[in-house]
């Protein structure tokens, strides 16, 4: 399913020597829903086991009957105007961010991210933050990632439903959260970026826009600068590849890695071992009937996941204590000369179908998510 949608970027913001990295965002003009749902799902997990199954497919479960079918962008279904405001703000909040992600990997071959928190608490930093407050302009970042040339990068995601000035406003107030955490340029991150989504209600004139901003170069760096650069963007993937498993339905082995603080010796228990196994030749991990659906509803709604046995060597990497981070990222870094030439090996892929999206990542794992829709009931709802 894939809708219209137009992305900007604040061209002043950036260094010159980002500009034709970050103008590719300025292409695109459609945006797969599907996929984007998958990385909505991947992305908003909690890095830590919170026991709750479905806590890993609410996001489309939730989401994907939100968008209207029948228009040719990205927009809301009429029905949506009349839900709640406290669940239209969990939908900007969150497809906030599963469409910044989405559209850094997929556009710009970003590597992953990691939740600022979960990564101080990873580096074993968490006492640095007691003072700052989790909420308002002492927040830190969303996330932290690594772009396709190995460089490390704060991302602040935003959304909103009510118009495209209260996206750029959202954004304005992201830059000065981004600020906060750091001044200090001498530390590992050297880019910050917040993006954001409008999306339109059924009704509303404007179209879906996204928008990316980078503040200036200096940024995010004076809790994190005693930690060597290798050793963050190990934290980095781990934290990509801890939610990737809980996604996976690996939740032994997820919970395992996610306990992981820098320093350690790591070693799956052989439960976890064989439960990653057990995913070499996929596995259905979700699969629900919905009975009664109203036409145009989904009737039945099915997902899997696959684990290649390189991750294995990946979670070793990751896991060291010697600096083998760039041993790892050799085989899949970018330069100038080969972005545009990724190959399926060295990037995340997505491939989107009416019904149904894949994703596969950097780290080996296989993501499908398929769905039917009754066209039989004698109801008449859009999906």
């Amino acid at each position: 399913m894939q809708k219209k949608i137009r992305v900007t970027i604040d061209k002043n913001s950036f260094p010159k020597n980002k500009h034709r990295y970050y103008n590719r965002l300025s292409k695109i003009d459609k945006i797969n829903v599907n996929c984007m749902l998958i990385h909505t799902a991947l992305w908003t997990r909690p890095p830590k086991l919170t026991g709750f199954h479905l806590a890993d497919f609410w996001a489309w479960l939730r989401y994907l009957p939100a968008f209207s079918k029948n228009s040719s962008d990205l927009r809301l279904r009429k029905e949506w105007f009349d839900i709640d405001p406290h669940q239209k703000t969990i939908l900007s909040d969150e497809i906030g961010v599963g469409s910044t992600t989405f559209t850094l990997i997929n556009t710009l071959h970003f590597q992953g991210f990691v939740d600022s928190i979960y990564l101080l608490e990873t580096l074993n930093l968490t006492h640095l933050i007691l003072k700052k407050s989790k909420n308002g302009q002492g927040k830190t970042p969303d996330y932290i990632g690594l772009d396709a040339f190995g460089n490390i990068v704060a991302l602040e995601c935003k959304g909103t439903q009510n118009t495209v000035k209260d996206l750029h406003k959202a954004i304005t107030k992201g830059i000065a959260q981004k600020k906060n955490l750091t001044d200090n340029p001498s530390g590992p991150i050297k880019t910050g970026l917040v993006g954001g989504i409008f999306i339109p209600q059924y009704h509303n004139h404007d179209h879906a826009l996204m928008h990316f901003r980078d503040p200036d170069w200096d940024e995010f760096n004076e809790i994190i600068s005693s930690i060597s650069s290798e050793d963050i963007s190990k934290a980095i993937i781990r934290g990509a590849v801890i939610k990737q498993l809980y996604l996976a339905g690996a939740n032994n082995a997820a919970n395992e890695l996610s306990r992981y603080v820098i320093g350690q010796h790591f070693e799956f228990s052989q439960q976890s071992t064989d439960e990653i196994k057990s995913y070499s030749r996929g596995k259905r991990v979700f699969h629900h009937k919905i009975r009664h659906p109203p036409k145009g509803g989904i009737s039945d709604i099915k997902f899997a996941s696959k684990i290649d046995s390189n991750i294995f060597n990946i979670i070793n990497t990751i896991t060291s204590r010697k600096p083998a981070i760039f041993a790892l990222n050799n085989k899949f870094i970018a330069t100038d000369e080969t972005f545009d030439h990724l190959n399926y090996d060295q990037s995340w892929y997505a491939r989107e179908y009416e019904n149904a999206g894949m994703i596969r990542t950097r780290q080996g794992f296989s993501f499908s998510l398929i769905y039917e829709v009754n066209e039989n009931s004698s109801h008449d709802l859009e999906v």
